[in-house]
């Protein structure tokens, strides 16, 4: 016999429990991962080392100890995948160095993202549908403090809120608000298109919902973002196919009437910001670096396939791409076609998820990519013509975000892993038998349970992010010291030992340095330029590391640092005949070299 397992409708005796209160609890717990609430999303190194342990009591103390055994039954599909992590992690650490925690935010996160899910598992529908609504204007504000920046009304200067909270990052080439890539905020504006479409085809009358999907849609458009478009297509697949086997051909209709005029709408908007809209446009699918365009994507890919190659079984470590990219390049650019131009910049993922994963975790990234794949596909399917459940919404928005990923940084940033793991949890349907179902009642927590989990969250996320703000506002301030002040080299002391901020802080104080003629403290600082590259492999970087050796006179290591830099195969390299007189053993002391 199949039993239907969508969220269980709560008994009466259930009624004061869950009412006005998982309502709040919902709407909290999403304004907790709200760019408003967290500031560390512009730079998101934001977990200090103590959390980890905090976070472990939290997640065992609310959702085992005080859980009744059946309930318990319900987690583990997710436990699994939780150990599995962890399990990886540490075998990874005990045979590989850069599995380190000390300063890796991965590690902790990862332990978060399996505490969201657990969380968002064990909603009632109530706090699910209220958690929707409070999505909705959280979007609508996403949109509003980035038009300012996007249509250049503050003069390319970002958003704040006194010092601390920066409400949108520097202006790029189409909308990003609040994070670091616009990609990010066009598929965040789609998940709330999938929301209002979801409220609309439930109350087909009501044309409030039709015009805010309406609304959403033009928005999605605007963001110029491939992997969110892609996604949506499937989505828009989807929801025609479920109309036309339920012969809503009227609700089909609208639906086409909204996609023309957002369409319309987004091109007219965005031909006010580039007003050659269809160059702007045909660029984005250009081979140009900057946009990261099809072609570039092709080696970054292919270069984070030579990085698996090396590492295949326990990768380079998370969050390690950027410290090994440039290495996998220069082995993906000598399998290539001669002429092909390397990407002149470093890169902290691999636009592609799996490859990323791959390339990071080894093989247990593949499975771990497997896992996740099969257990949307199976939801995809099991609610392919559910689409007024309210567990559809969820599903649909957690496949937008794992096609997008496919395609750009969007699931290797952090706040989208973070939403990913609410969605998955929120969209996971207990796979119980009839029997273990009664008595779970809708699978909620006490209010004790739900007080202690969202209070714990805020403290422990509102106290990395404060931490991690300040420290890059007293970098940014640390910046515009003058080198001759004594206060600068004290001040930089507290930056040395964060992995995320060393690489920015070597490349400005080694060109400082070059611009008042000081050599020899360029010399003397090639420790820490290595070691800034072991962190984040940066072409800058490189080229500070050769000049490095060549004021020591240390000519063998820089003809060897100039091979290295010459097989990156950059465009308009302006230093090649500097490299190639290094292996000659002609290079001068005196050299002066191109950034």
């Amino acid at each position: 016999m199949k039993h239907d397992f969508t969220l269980i409708k709560k008994p009466s005796s259930f009624n004061t429990y869950i009412s006005h209160f998982t309502k709040l609890n919902g709407a909290l717990f999403l304004f907790f991962l709200s760019p408003f609430f967290v500031p560390y999303l512009i730079n998101p190194r934001i977990f200090a080392f103590y959390s980890i342990p905090a976070f472990l009591l939290c997640l065992c103390a609310v959702l085992f100890l005080k859980s009744e055994t059946e309930k318990k039954a319900t987690f583990i599909p997710l436990t699994s995948l939780f150990l599995f992590l962890t399990i990886t992690l540490a075998i990874g650490y005990a045979f590989h160095p850069s599995f380190s925690v000390y300063g890796n935010a991965e590690v902790p996160l990862l332990i978060l993202v399996s505490f969201i899910a657990f969380f968002a598992a064990s909603q009632s529908g109530i706090a699910v549908k209220s958690a929707y609504l409070a999505y909705l204007p959280t979007a609508f504000l996403w949109i509003l403090i980035a038009l300012p920046v996007w249509l250049g009304w503050t003069d390319g200067i970002p958003l704040h809120v006194g010092d601390l909270w920066a409400l949108t990052t520097d202006p790029q080439n189409k909308m990003n608000g609040p994070f670091t890539n616009g990609n990010i905020l066009a598929i965040l504006i789609a998940i709330a298109w999938i929301i209002s479409v979801f409220y609309w085809l439930k109350n087909s009358r009501s044309y409030a919902w039709w015009f805010l999907q309406t609304f959403f849609w033009i928005w999605v458009i605007a963001g110029m973002s491939r992997g969110a478009w892609l996604a949506q297509a499937f989505i828009l697949i989807w929801i025609a196919a479920f109309l036309i086997r339920s012969k809503a051909y009227k609700q089909l209709i609208l639906l086409l009437i909204a996609g023309v005029i957002a369409w319309t709408a987004a091109f007219s908007l965005f031909s006010t910001v580039q007003p050659d809209a269809s160059s702007a446009i045909q660029e984005r699918f250009s081979s140009g670096q900057e946009g990261i365009g099809a072609e570039a994507r092709i080696i970054l890919w292919h270069s984070a396939f030579e990085m698996w190659k090396e590492h295949p079984w326990l990768g380079v470590g998370a969050g390690r791409f950027d410290a090994h990219f440039l290495d996998a390049q220069a082995a993906a650019l000598a399998s290539m076609d001669d002429g092909v131009a390397g990407l002149e910049t470093g890169f902290d993922s691999a636009h592609n998820l799996l490859l990323h994963l791959m390339a990071e975790l080894g093989f247990a990234g593949i499975i771990l990519w497997l896992a996740i794949s099969l257990l949307l596909a199976q939801k995809i399917w099991r609610y392919r013509y559910r689409l007024l459940s309210p567990q559809w919404p969820a599903l649909a928005a957690a496949s937008m975000l794992w096609i997008q990923g496919m395609v750009n940084i969007t699931m290797t940033d952090p706040f989208p892993v973070l939403l990913f793991a609410l969605l998955l949890g929120w969209c996971y349907a207990p796979t119980l038998r009839k029997a273990q179902l009664d008595g779970l009642h809708g699978l909620s927590f006490p209010k004790k349970n739900l007080a202690i989990t969202s209070i714990s969250f805020a403290v422990l996320m509102f106290a990395g992010a404060l931490s991690t703000a300040s420290v890059w506002l007293d970098f940014e301030k640390w910046t515009y010291l003058e080198m001759t002040n004594p206060d600068k080299g004290r001040a930089a002391s507290q930056f040395i030992s964060r992995d995320d901020i060393l690489p920015y802080l070597i490349q400005t104080s080694v060109n400082e340095l070059y611009s008042i003629g000081n050599r020899e403290a360029v010399g003397n600082m090639q420790p820490l330029i290595i070691q800034a590259i072991s962190a984040q492999q940066h072409p800058i970087l490189f080229r500070q590391l050769f000049f490095s050796h060549a004021i020591r006179g240390e000519f063998e290591l820089a003809c060897e640092t100039g091979r290295f830099i010459t097989r990156q195969h950059w465009p308009n390299e302006k230093n090649s005949a500097l490299y190639q007189a290094a292996c000659e053993n002609r290079l001068s002391q005196t050299l002066e070299i191109q950034k």
